[in-house]
């Protein structure tokens, strides 16, 4: 169905580009955050055409869509949850969800270091 959806989106960029610069990793980070949060979806998609800023982040709120751009830090996460839901995320993760976090970055930066 083609109907307006008002649901909160977020679609976190996984072309080859915005991968090389840490997009799996903002995506993990916003799924976190998501949850903590609610009232949103997290997805994926491909090239938004920002490859030169990415990773590249597209968040439907209220059907308007705004696009982040240089989505690489926990702040930067922060800001396209607020956009997408309108809410304050918290300032810091849960000590589990950051050690799960950590382990996922390091892990992904390590599959970017073998793929390239």
């Amino acid at each position: 169905s083609n109907m307006p959806s008002n649901k909160n989106r977020i679609y976190v960029c996984q072309s080859s580009t915005c991968r090389r610069k840490g997009s799996d990793a903002a995506l993990v980070e916003i799924e976190e955050l998501a949850k903590l949060v609610g009232d949103c979806e997290v997805g994926t998609t491909g090239c938004l055409g920002y490859c030169s800023q990415g990773p590249a982040v597209e968040v439907v709120h209220r059907s308007k869509r705004r696009y982040h751009v240089k989505v690489n830090t926990f702040r930067k996460s922060a800001a396209v949850i607020k956009a997408a839901t309108g809410k304050e995320p918290p300032k810091v993760l849960p000590p589990a969800t950051e050690a799960r976090l950590s382990a996922i970055k390091a892990s992904k930066r390590r599959e970017y270091f073998l793929s390239t």
